[in-house]
């Protein structure tokens, strides 16, 4: 399985690589644009995300705005699946919620993030975190 972290802050970038390095490979995003443009280069690689691990509050375009231009992408150019999008926030705010599900994400976790919290959401999304081998 083929992820991607996009996170600002370096401690929760840290604590989600070390939560999923037994589960999936693992890419990292500190802004937006960095998002945007690894999700592009994984489509071009044929090797796209199964799952983006998204934080709301990130620099040059917000996850809102990258949750949409994945979306849109997704549809434009008739890809054959659709990445499971997990918001991230450390707001437990019911509106940005509802505005998440409505932009078409899968699931949505507030931090703080716990091993037990990113398994059961990740498993709601449709994401079953199994260890792989190496």
């Amino acid at each position: 399985m083929h992820a991607l972290i996009v996170d600002d802050d370096f401690i929760g970038r840290k604590l989600m690589l070390k939560y999923l390095r037994d589960y999936c490979l693992c890419d990292v995003a500190i802004s937006g644009d960095e998002a945007i443009t690894a999700f592009q280069l994984a489509w071009i690689e044929k090797d796209p995300y199964d799952v983006i691990y998204l934080d709301i509050v990130i620099p040059r375009s917000n996850g809102f705005e990258v949750l949409d231009y994945i979306r849109n992408y997704e549809k434009e150019n008739d890809c054959p699946f659709k990445a499971k999008i997990i918001m991230v926030s450390a707001l437990d705010d019911q509106n940005q919620i509802v505005n998440a599900y409505r932009n078409e994400c899968d699931s949505y976790m507030v931090k703080p993030i716990s091993m037990k919290k990113l398994k059961e959401v990740s498993k709601q999304a449709g994401v079953p975190l199994k260890k792989i081998l190496r």
